[in-house]
């Protein structure tokens, strides 16, 4: 489901694998959702309450929206090199760039997107692992 109505692939980085794996090995057999949490509550609106518990957590020290999250991320990838129009594929937002390409081009970007996701991946980790000096890797494509 996309606020666009429009098929979003993100491609899987290692880490976004591993603890997608470990969440099915937690979960319930019979569940037909990865993160399933409160049944009876969307997806979206869990997202939201998460982000609304965070905005008001004291200790993080300036308020949060769960909108920080994509701003970091597209961010992130910017520093590491990623194109604004990868950017803006990995974030699914709606091409609104000339008629003839807007039409023509479906190519889905998925390699691009993948090498953007991994650079953001190695820079997330290095600032979870507290490394000041996490290096940003140039991107490069993949064959």
């Amino acid at each position: 489901m996309t606020k666009n109505a429009n098929t979003h692939r993100v491609p899987i980085t290692k880490t976004a694998k591993t603890i997608i794996d470990a969440a099915i090995e937690a979960g319930p057999e019979d569940h037909p959702f990865v993160f399933a949490g409160d049944a009876k509550a969307s997806i979206s609106m869990r997202a939201k309450k998460a982000a609304a518990l965070l905005a008001t957590w004291k200790p993080l020290g300036f308020r949060f929206h769960r909108h920080d999250l994509r701003r970091s991320a597209a961010t992130g990838m910017a520093e590491a090199g990623a194109s604004r129009d990868t950017i803006s594929k990995v974030l699914n937002h709606v091409d609104r760039g000339p008629r003839s390409t807007r039409v023509y081009d479906v190519y889905a970007y998925d390699a691009e997107k993948q090498v953007a996701l991994e650079a953001w991946e190695r820079r997330l980790l290095g600032i979870l692992a507290e490394k000041d000096d996490a290096k940003i890797l140039p991107m490069r494509k993949r064959a």
